[in-house]
């Protein structure tokens, strides 16, 4: 086995696009930022970390690192994780956490942990998603609209309250110009009942699927299948304009928005958690996998 590195999301791609493709939504996080990253620079203007690890020339495995957020691996063999770990500590980079199938990133946490004296914890648990069919449509009043540009700041303030609610302050926050090029994209979904009553966005879109994430109702709001109605309706869209699949992430810990998704046609397809990895003096005592 082999690891090779990459100057740019382009280069990673050509080598890895393929075996990203086999698994499609499962990997839609590393597979849809390096695509979005072959169009513009990073906006933390920090050099992200391409690398894969191949079997003569089959990929094996595939990663990435965009600061600051966590190191993205796709599922893989410990063996993989060991050249991928060596190249990291040769590299002298030091990752903020790390996100991956459950196994995967729990391997990975301690086997980093044991190398460089870093303790980890558990920041959160989720499924991965996909949909390839509607399965039932909300029926509650009001419509889809796409936001415009007067809607920015509602965006902004929902989507900050999604993400407290969601990931916790201390979340890495999307900035004003992320949510700015994602309305000008027209990827930005509410339902409306008279006045604008939940939120869903579409936070990664490829010719062949979507991502909806961001998905939000205020809590005076909840309770009456607005979310349910506004994420189904942007499915639609997506699936209208020949998208294969539409996927996303749902937060393990949340059963009400689990069985939403669900039974508007999202079938779960792989289990994951992020790992954050705390300063040296830090190291937490608890097991692997605890809060």
């Amino acid at each position: 086995m082999e690891l090779r590195s990459f100057a740019s999301a382009a280069d990673f791609l050509r080598v890895t696009e393929g075996f990203l493709a086999e698994r499609g939504a499962e990997d839609n996080l590393i597979w849809g930022v390096a695509h979005e990253l072959t169009q513009r620079e990073p906006r933390s203007g920090l050099p992200p970390y391409w690398a894969a690890v191949l079997d003569g020339e089959r990929v094996i495995a595939a990663a990435m690192r965009t600061p600051p957020h966590p190191l993205v691996i796709t599922r893989t063999t410990d063996e993989a994780l060991k050249i991928l770990a060596d190249d990291l500590e040769r590299r002298g980079v030091e990752p903020s956490g790390v996100t991956a199938e459950t196994g995967v990133a729990k391997r990975f946490a301690a086997m980093w942990s044991a190398r460089t004296g870093r303790g980890f914890r558990m920041w959160m648990n989720h499924t991965i998603y996909e949909l390839r069919q509607i399965k039932e449509s909300a029926r509650v009043s009001g419509r889809c609209r796409v936001a415009q540009k007067a809607d920015t700041e509602r965006v902004w303030d929902w989507w900050g309250r999604f993400e407290d609610e969601a990931m916790g302050a201390d979340a890495e926050r999307a900035s004003h110009e992320v949510l700015e090029t994602y309305i000008r994209q027209k990827r930005v979904y509410f339902w409306e009942d008279t006045e604008p009553v939940s939120l869903a966005v579409v936070v990664r879109k490829l010719p062949r699927w979507g991502c909806v994430g961001g998905v939000y109702t205020p809590p005076e709001q909840r309770g009456r299948g607005y979310a349910s109605a506004c994420v189904g309706a942007v499915c639609e869209y997506l699936l209208a304009e020949g998208s294969e699949f539409v996927c996303l992430f749902a937060d393990r810990d949340n059963p009400i928005s689990n069985h939403l998704y669900q039974k508007i046609g999202f079938r779960p397809l792989v289990d994951g958690v992020i790992f954050r990895f705390t300063a040296r003096e830090e190291r937490p005592r608890e097991l692997v996998g605890e809060k």
